[in-house]
């Protein structure tokens, strides 16, 4: 069992902050392009079942946003009524993932991959830069895990609705089996569902993968904005749904 983190309209509606260019700095919001990003990706491990279930885990690690040939920054203008102190600490918007200072101090004690956070700039109504009380980053995390021969005879039931890419092997990993427990033992990943330059642009690249044991160190540190569904799809922000078998949490 893992949890599966992915923000809520009601999120964005209320934060009311989108991703722009920082005016006058020429730094891209985009990111590297796909042949220096997921071209570059590099598999670092593979899991393979065998027994009944038949299914293959493989770990890769994204590069860094290299800033030799260009800087990367991210900026969110700041619509009237912004209220700093309602940030969560983890939020998805379009492709990104935001995070703030205590969320990126928790993920650098408790992974041993160096993932890469980038500070984000706010910008106000009149397009200047605001100050802010703590740093957030655009998180740049590192490790995608791809399954494959998963078991197509298998169904599971979901208390979310899956994005793009996400039913092909949600739907068929089964509850018992290694390529479930290799998922549930990886502290912090996203789905490498697809190559082609959508995935750049898909839903799917803001959908967090926490392990219990991280998710569990996570909620007794008060992180905000990741609170668990209290019934199927959930409610308002809720935005942590269980895959596989229910825990204690």
């Amino acid at each position: 069992m893992f949890f599966r983190f992915n923000s809520r309209l009601a999120t964005q509606d209320r934060i009311q902050a989108f991703p722009v260019h920082v005016p006058g700095n020429g730094a891209s919001r985009y990111g590297p392009w796909i042949e220096k990003y997921e071209g570059c990706f590099q598999a670092i491990s593979h899991v393979e079942r065998s027994d009944k279930h038949g299914a293959k885990v493989t770990v890769f690690q994204a590069p860094l946003f290299n800033e030799v040939v260009r800087q990367y920054t991210l900026g969110l203008y700041c619509m009237a009524g912004f209220d700093e102190a309602a940030l969560p600490d983890i939020w998805g918007l379009d492709a990104y993932l935001i995070v703030s200072e205590r969320f990126k101090k928790i993920i650098e004690a408790q992974d041993e991959m160096a993932h890469q956070f980038k500070p984000v700039v706010f910008l106000d109504e009149r397009w200047q830069v605001a100050r802010s009380e703590q740093t957030y980053y655009w998180f740049n995390l590192r490790r995608f895990l791809k399954v494959s021969d998963y078991d197509t005879q298998h169904k599971n039931t979901l208390e979310f609705s899956p994005v793009e890419h996400e039913e092909t092997f949600f739907y068929h990993v089964a509850p018992d089996s290694a390529v479930m427990q290799t998922l549930s033992d990886v502290p912090i990943w996203r789905y490498f569902g697809f190559e082609d330059p959508q995935a750049r642009c898909s839903p799917i690249r803001r959908v967090v993968y926490f392990s219990p044991a991280l998710y569990a160190l996570l909620v007794k540190a008060g992180i905000a904005g990741i609170e668990r569904y209290s019934q199927p799809y959930g409610l308002g922000e809720q935005s942590v749904a269980a895959v596989g078998a229910r825990d204690d949490l």
